[in-house]
């Protein structure tokens, strides 16, 4: 493990324990408040690894990193007996115990952690607009088809580009993120109604989506790219040709995404239209220089050449024939199922312009039909590379100052809020997104990718996801306790204490079991690249 790694990982533990400790605290400064007696503030399970003791509270880290608690005088039933439970306590707490506290302050200590971790959400998103402001493209704003993927759903259902899609079987969709995000959580192979805009009309589509696999999860996709407008960026080596030249055909055929330009551009010399202060060129013979390009590094059973930026000149020998990554690899994964997993070979050129040949053995899973089969290529990745001209969309950035970074701060906390309910929602009426949850360990992984804005964005995501998700009405969370306590409100006494025992029990069971679950997939995700 490098020292890279080792710091994103100590970069991971440090914002999952901050997520853990801001819940924690929530609880803790409540039940101080309501004059519950606190015997201990834990970060993680188990042991203890280190921690200290003041008035009378042990503070301290435990060795299980993923989770926290608050351990209260009186709070677990197990160690009360019956008699204790007869009479409920609504005014004054003599003992300093949790069960003879009232009613209201057992909700407003179970309520703290959520609401803590809502209000610091809030903060982290309004802080982060306030310091960096907010890049956005505008193909990202929009619900707009820019291309259609060959043997694609969208294409069997006869989507065109240009089309805007309004609704996913009646919910609307207001961004290409909030499309893509449904259309994941839809089954794989089921069929999904589409409301569409085309030249202006109303039209209703019908496509059944297409399983992808990401890592050991399956998810569904239509096989489409957002509508992007696209300009040159940074000084071109092509003459007659500007930084910022929208780029708006080539050979007299439209451009509407990256996919577009990088297929139609490597067919050999273009005529290039582009349109500059308003007015449009047209470029003839315009020879765009592009390769495919080693991003990251295989793991497991493959050879040691491989480096990242080395050129892909050839594979198995032949010329590349693919126009773009997904052309690319569905070349390499056909290869792959029907070679019985052989060797595949690379021939690459190195900084040094000197070539050599590296393979990669990938691993076909035949826990699917064989033509559509799991490819595991051990974390290869490959990107396509310009060198004569470069193509991007624009990028806007907006400023907010001190006010106008707590108002977009709450509207996407509530925007959080609402992804969260949808995805929650999900999984109470369709079992294929059970399998999409992370936990810590996948949680860690997604951490050790990030930094800067995109971390504490994450990070506020995450701590408004745990607020909700803990204010759900089930037996393993907070949410659940206050159920609890609203029941006991209503009847005017506790309920009986071996219920409360075995609902305990039940929960801790299913926690365990869910926990089991979703870590396995994590690991596998994790060692899969």
């Amino acid at each position: 493990m490098s020292f890279l790694d080792i710091a994103q990982l100590i970069q991971a533990l440090l914002a999952f324990g901050l997520l853990i400790f801001v819940h924690e605290l929530g609880h803790f400064i409540a039940a101080l408040y309501c004059g519950i007696t606190v015997e201990k503030f834990s970060i993680g399970f188990g042991p203890r690894l280190i921690g200290f003791t003041k008035n009378n509270i042990e503070y301290c880290i435990s060795i299980i990193p993923f989770g926290g608690y608050v351990k209260m005088a009186g709070e677990d039933p197990t160690e009360r007996d019956e008699e204790e439970e007869q009479t409920i306590s609504t005014e004054g707490n003599p003992t300093g115990e949790f069960h003879t506290a009232p009613v209201r302050h057992r909700i407003l200590v179970a309520i703290a952690g959520p609401l803590v971790n809502l209000a610091f959400g809030l903060i982290l998103y309004s802080f982060m607009f306030m310091i960096w402001g907010e890049e956005t493209v505008g193909s990202m704003k929009s619900t707009r088809i820019g291309h259609i993927q060959v043997n694609s759903a969208a294409e069997a259902a006869d989507l065109k580009v240009g089309d805007q899609i309004v609704s996913v079987d009646g919910k609307k969709v207001r961004n290409w993120s909030e499309l893509t995000e449904t259309i994941m959580l839809t089954p794989p192979r089921n069929k999904v109604k589409l409301n569409l805009i085309r030249e202006g009309r109303t039209v209703i589509a019908s496509a059944t989506t297409k399983s992808r696999k990401v890592g050991s999860r399956t998810v569904s996709q239509l096989g489409i790219l957002p509508y992007q407008t696209l300009f040159v960026s940074g000084p071109p080596k092509i003459e007659g040709l500007q930084d910022q030249d929208r780029i708006i055909a080539i050979d007299g055929q439209e451009i509407h995404s990256q996919v577009d330009f990088n297929t139609k551009s490597q067919k050999g010399p273009v005529d290039l239209t582009i349109e500059r202060n308003g007015k449009l060129f047209t470029i003839k013979n315009v020879l765009v220089n592009w390769h495919f390009q080693i991003s990251s590094i295989p793991k497991g059973n493959i050879s040691d050449k491989f480096e990242s930026g080395d050129k892909v000149l050839r594979i198995n020998g032949k010329p590349i024939s693919a126009a773009n990554l997904n052309e690319l690899f569905q070349e390499l994964d056909n290869f792959a199922r029907n070679n019985n997993s052989s060797p595949v070979s690379f021939q690459l050129e190195k900084s040094d312009q000197l070539t050599t040949t590296a393979e990669i053995r990938p691993t076909v899973r035949d826990k699917r039909p064989k033509d559509n089969s799991e490819i595991d290529w051990h974390g290869l990745g490959i990107r396509h590379t310009y060198t004569n001209l470069a193509c991007r969309e624009n990028v806007e950035t907006i400023s907010y100052n001190f006010f106008t970074g707590w108002k977009r701060g709450a509207e996407e906390s509530l925007e959080a809020i609402y992804r969260t309910f949808n995805v929650v929602q999900k999984l109470f009426t369709q079992s294929n997104t059970i399998g999409l949850v992370s936990g810590p360990v996948g949680i860690l992984r997604i951490i050790t990718k990030q930094s800067g804005p995109s971390l504490v964005f994450l990070i506020a995501f995450i701590s408004i996801n745990l607020a909700i998700v803990n204010l759900l009405p089930l037996a393993i969370t907070d949410g659940g306790q206050i159920l609890l306590f609203l029941i006991e409100a209503i009847r005017g006494k506790p309920i009986k204490l071996k219920y409360q025992v075995g609902i305990q029990t039940v929960a801790v069971v299913l926690l365990i079991l869910l926990a089991v679950y979703i870590t396995i997939n994590d690991v596998r995700d994790l060692f899969s690249g």
